[in-house]
């Protein structure tokens, strides 16, 4: 399991923005479940909380997925497809736009839009279970992450923990409901209620920040960044017909102790990849990518090692570092650390 600590969160400018997306969809969202079947909107979810890694979806969604008595995903792999490729994109990949028009011309443009409306409410969901925990198992003992700030914490913790507390209580009384899609569409339908009642009131402020944000050019991407500094930025897809992608870069690096700004992570291959480039550091101004393999690090291979012992290798080093990298990521499911 990924610590709550390495999850992708909101800050308070990435929440702000987020806010004002997800509030542009409400209305769609109460709507969904007249265009789309229980098994199409729970393989959206789902695949959307299998990336994103919130404990409190996990539990819900274990038993939406019984209700929605969705097993595998025969007839249902775009909608698979498409909820993947919006967790790992934030919802601005390449890939998941050419999964979108294809569920355009299969089912239908509102269809299509329905499947948007219920990826940003998983999307609201995911990232505030992710905030919370990141807050009360990070924040308050002493493992703060750096991009945060503890006063956003603070009041996102007195805003949305009761929120957190009913969601709770909604998941444990999911056991109680039989396999039905009307009862799966129900539930969507309440949950969907909950979040115009907390999210509409952020989204409106957010409006009156968007100004402030384009004007600054401030990144609105959720953290970790898919794409530091590039807002929503497509993520480097694993599927890419561009074959083989192989490139070497480098950094600049100062000091031993200089910080580079980038958060390894591992994929289903074992590889070790990046998760995260923080904004302005020496690693954005690189041409290395979040989701890209890293090979090696000044001729060191890294096959077999592990997210912290590759983030080692990179710490001890300073000066010009020599770095093979590659844009054929795949989902991170381990360990992740900081350099």
């Amino acid at each position: 399991m990924i610590p709550d600590t390495h999850k992708k969160v909101w800050t308070a400018v990435s929440s702000t923005v987020d806010a004002v997306r997800i509030m542009v969809r409400l209305p769609m969202m109460l709507f969904a479940p007249f265009f789309l079947s229980a098994q199409e909107m729970e393989a959206v979810q789902s695949a959307i909380c299998g990336v994103n890694k919130s404990n409190i979806s996990n539990l819900y969604h274990k038993e939406m997925e019984r209700i929605a008595n969705i097993s595998g995903t025969t007839g249902v792999e775009a909608f698979v497809a498409y909820g993947r490729k919006f967790g790992l994109s934030d919802g601005s990949g390449e890939t998941m736009w050419s999964i979108y028009d294809e569920i355009v011309e299969g089912r239908g443009k509102m269809a299509a839009r329905s499947v948007e409306a219920v990826a940003y409410l998983q999307l609201w969901q995911d990232l505030v279970g992710n905030t919370l925990g990141g807050f009360q198992r990070g924040t308050l003992k002493g493992n703060k992450r750096e991009e945060q700030n503890v006063i956003f914490e603070v009041l996102f913790f007195l805003y949305y923990f009761p929120l957190y507390i009913f969601m709770a209580i909604g998941t444990l009384m999911l056991k109680c409901l039989p396999a039905n899609g009307f009862f799966y569409k129900l539930v969507n339908f309440i949950n969907t209620l909950f979040a115009i009642v907390w999210n509409l009131p952020l989204g409106l402020i957010g409006l009156l920040f968007l100004p402030f944000f384009m004007c600054f050019k401030a990144s609105p991407a959720a953290l970790p960044a898919r794409a530091a500094g590039r807002g929503y930025s497509t993520v480097p897809d694993g599927d890419s017909e561009s074959g083989d992608s192989t490139y070497t870069t480098t950094l600049d690096k100062p000091t031993v102790e200089a910080k580079v700004g980038i958060r390894f992570g591992s994929n289903t291959s074992a590889q070790v990849i990046i998760t995260n480039i923080k904004s302005g550091s020496i690693a954005s101004k690189s041409d290395l990518e979040i989701g890209d393999v890293v090979h090696s690090i000044n001729g060191q291979g890294l096959s077999g090692l592990t997210p912290r012992e590759a983030a080692s290798a990179l710490l001890s080093s300073s000066g010009i570092i020599m770095i093979e990298a590659s844009h054929d990521a795949s989902s991170v499911v381990s360990e992740e650390a900081t350099v």
